[in-house]
């Protein structure tokens, strides 16, 4: 079997309801050279079945099969390693590409030889839909906001020598896999190529948490937890000053969930990455009004302190 330009991964884990949906929608895009790697993370319900049907049909789909749910990085992780081709994209269990999403995004790629291609995203949540592209003008890590549509595997063909060499998940950390993933493959790729088209429906259901949307102390863990590993990396492959920008703001991000929550606690905002708090106001990708909430709670919390003794 000759190797494929794109290779599929998708990670699914009791998704009975709308693995099909997201299956159907990667064969119907008319893009021979392809392969779909689906990892059952250890499913108790219908989806390794359904997922069978589909590779009894179809000689391009592998499954793989965890023995008990190890988390979607994990998942990820042996959907990158069953398959070699030239680009990986990736699709959640729940979402579905759209039509011409992989001609469109490999046509860029081909046509500048470029490392990372990434499309517009469509999400929807009940009966709306909201168009969300990347920013124009992006040339480096430091040019992208911290949020869906810029840091998603599954808007993006990332070259796969960069995800072996450099960016696989990293292990244990299931909330924010994607941020691991892309922010380091944006790091070491020399050409980037953003479009306005959209290429994937993100689904945003009513009263069904996701992983991103799960226990908010998980996802505060989970967030702190990658930050720590990625200013780790950063550090020890001498990227730290080049990316500082990036860096800033992901430390801001990091710790935002301490003063979001119902139960918020300002005190410990303050006290994680104490150094960002100066620099509030220079976060350009975060809007104004939220530099300004931050930076003056920042200010007010010493003399808060001082009152209390």
């Amino acid at each position: 079997m000759t190797r494929p330009s794109i290779a599929v991964v998708m990670a699914a884990y009791n998704a009975a309801p709308t693995v099909a949906r997201a299956i159907d929608s990667i064969l119907a895009q008319n893009f021979d050279s392809m392969r779909l790697v689906i990892v059952d993370d250890g499913s108790t319900d219908a989806t390794p079945d359904i997922v069978r049907r589909y590779v009894e049909s179809d000689s391009r789909i592998i499954l793989r099969r965890l023995p008990c749910n190890q988390g979607k990085a994990a998942a990820l992780i042996v959907g990158f390693k069953s398959v070699d081709a030239r680009y990986f994209i990736c699709c959640d269990a729940d979402d579905v590409f759209v039509e011409g999403a992989f001609a469109h995004l490999y046509s860029k790629a081909c046509g500048c030889d470029a490392d990372i291609v990434a499309g517009a995203m469509r999400e929807i949540r009940g009966d709306r839909t909201r168009l969300v592209a990347p920013r124009a003008g992006i040339t480096s890590l430091d040019d992208m906001p911290l949020d869906t549509v810029h840091f998603s595997l599954c808007n993006k063909l990332i070259r796969s020598s960069i995800i072996h060499g450099n960016a696989m998940p990293f292990e244990g950390i299931d909330r924010w896999e994607d941020l691991g993933v892309v922010a380091r493959a944006v790091a070491c790729s020399s050409r980037l190529e953003f479009s306005d088209r959209p290429v994937y429906d993100y689904y945003l259901t009513p009263g069904v948490a996701s992983l991103s949307r799960s226990s908010k102390q998980l996802v505060l863990s989970d967030r702190l937890e990658m930050t720590r590993r990625l200013l780790e990396w950063f550090g020890k492959n001498d990227l730290d000053a080049r990316f500082s920008v990036f860096l800033d703001h992901l430390k801001f991000c990091a710790k935002v969930r301490y003063a979001r929550t119902p139960r918020r606690d300002l005190r410990k905002w303050a006290a994680t990455y104490p150094e960002i708090n100066r620099k509030i106001l220079r976060l350009r990708h975060i809007p104004l009004v939220y530099r300004l909430l931050f930076y003056t709670a920042g200010l007010l919390l010493p003399s808060r302190s001082r009152c209390n003794r």
